[in-house]
């Protein structure tokens, strides 16, 4: 299964080690994945470090990495380049898409983006059926923005008293219980216990208690 890795707690190492991502704190492995699995890595967390030959190795393989600020907003993204015709073939696409083409992929973006909030909601055990009702009255370009509707509903009930992605900047990154990944001694493994995947996709087990999770 593809995964996306999103990197959440501050001072982790990344490296590679035999074909797999291996993570470590303070001089300790506390988990790893295979690169194999890994179709993209987001970096939240503030101190995070990597060695070069794991960067060169996800380029070689195509998985960006997305490297966010402070606010967890995309600031920058280190994409391969490889030395053949496609990768220019498909930013000149790109370029020269015409505005219905633009909006359609909005469209889908937006639709995969609350339906995955929905999932999330769904194995919190909180309300996701408006969720549902957003997504259907997404329409080219989302015209009635339908994805700040759905950001304005989703955030509250995942993060807890009305806490939004703005107000979570500098008091500490926390993730919803149900989307921690605990050790192997803990037995869970991801969304919820049991060894269950979260919708979002599954990842190996790190440290009990920090954010990294695995988004689909």
């Amino acid at each position: 299964m593809d995964q996306i890795i999103d990197i959440t707690t501050d001072g982790l190492h990344l490296s590679r080690a035999r074909g797999v991502l291996k993570v470590s704190q303070d001089g300790t492995e506390i988990g790893r994945t295979p690169l194999d699995q890994i179709a993209g890595i987001i970096v939240h967390a503030r101190g995070t470090t990597w060695s070069t030959a794991l960067l060169t190795e996800l380029g070689a393989r195509g998985v960006p990495v997305v490297l966010c600020d402070a606010a967890h907003r995309p600031q920058s993204v280190l994409m391969p380049l490889e030395g053949h015709h496609a990768q220019g073939g498909r930013i000149r696409a790109q370029w020269n898409a015409k505005a219905p083409m633009l909006k359609q992929a909005w469209k889908r973006i937006v639709l995969c983006k609350i339906g995955m909030q929905a999932a999330a909601l769904a194995m919190t055990g909180a309300p996701n059926a408006p969720l549902d009702m957003m997504a259907r009255k997404v329409t080219s370009g989302d015209t009635t923005n339908q994805e700040a509707q759905a950001a304005r509903y989703y955030w509250p009930l995942m993060m807890g008293g009305g806490v939004s992605p703005r107000q979570q900047q500098g008091r500490g990154r926390q993730c919803p219980a149900e989307l921690r990944l605990h050790s192997p001694a803990g037995g869970c493994v991801a969304g919820g216990c049991g060894g269950r995947a979260a919708p979002f996709g599954r990842v190996a087990p790190f440290q009990s208690g920090q954010c990294v999770r695995a988004v689909r």
